[in-house]
């Protein structure tokens, strides 16, 4: 997890950086890395020259932006971000209420009022914190769609397109290789692959017989009986983790 503070003030960085990681500290949540910026410009800077395919290593999960600050100011440094990124969550930090208008065009989860308590920054990162994690969780497919992996419940391939299979009983199709779907999908312990094609969510998985892995919604899908031990010991050591 990533944040991002931007203040041309060293002292209110060093500051706000205390007080977020002594808020983690006191909480099971790791404690994220923060990252310092002294200014609009530096932090645009960053994000642009970050190479495409290290692009979302370089994206931040939460930016603490000061509005007033020399240069550009805090509402156009995020005027600039979002024409990239919406899914970074933004924090404005200010002295005024003047912009609040402005805030909610950037679609900013808050608005810090100086001088701000722990209590205040505390109270706005428990609203921040689950709209992370969720976001954590969607994976965007060629051609724009937007899946959150906790929904998804299976995948299988055909003729060329991956048919995605949703808890709330939808089915969408995505042109995609089967070879670059499996290395999205298997990057966590949730998903196997149990036969050709087919790349299950552990997560709905209720059964595995000799045969099929039953999901909780009664599908079953054929089990490779070549895979067969090593997707039990994949189950056992996912069940471990989830206890």
């Amino acid at each position: 997890m990533r944040f991002a503070i931007v203040d041309d003030r060293e002292n209110e960085i060093y500051t706000l950086t205390e007080t977020v990681e002594k808020i983690f500290r006191g909480r099971p949540a790791e404690v994220p890395e923060i990252r310092a910026f002294h200014s609009g410009e530096d932090l645009l800077s960053y994000l642009r020259e970050s190479p495409d395919d290290a692009a979302e290593e370089h994206r931040f999960d939460l930016i603490f932006l000061d509005i007033i600050m020399k240069g550009m100011n805090g509402i156009d440094v995020a005027r600039e971000i979002r024409k990239d990124d919406t899914r970074t969550k933004l924090v404005f930090i200010t002295t005024s209420n003047d912009f609040a208008a402005e805030s909610y065009e950037v679609k900013a989860e808050g608005y810090l009022l100086k001088p701000y308590s722990d209590e205040k920054i505390a109270g706005l990162l428990d609203e921040i914190m689950p709209k992370i994690i969720e976001d954590a969780n969607e994976i965007t497919f060629p051609g724009g769609l937007t899946v959150n992996v906790s929904q998804l419940m299976y995948s299988e391939f055909r003729s060329h397109y991956a048919y995605l299979h949703l808890k709330n009983e939808s089915e969408h199709k995505v042109r995609i290789r089967q070879s670059e779907l499996e290395l999205i999908l298997t990057e966590s312990l949730h998903f196997y692959v149990c036969n050709r094609g087919l790349i299950a969510n552990f997560d709905y998985v209720r059964n595995i017989t000799e045969s099929d892995l039953e999901l909780k919604d009664g599908t079953l899908l054929p089990v490779s009986r070549r895979k067969l031990q090593d997707i039990k010991r994949a189950y056992a050591e996912y069940s471990l983790k989830n206890m």
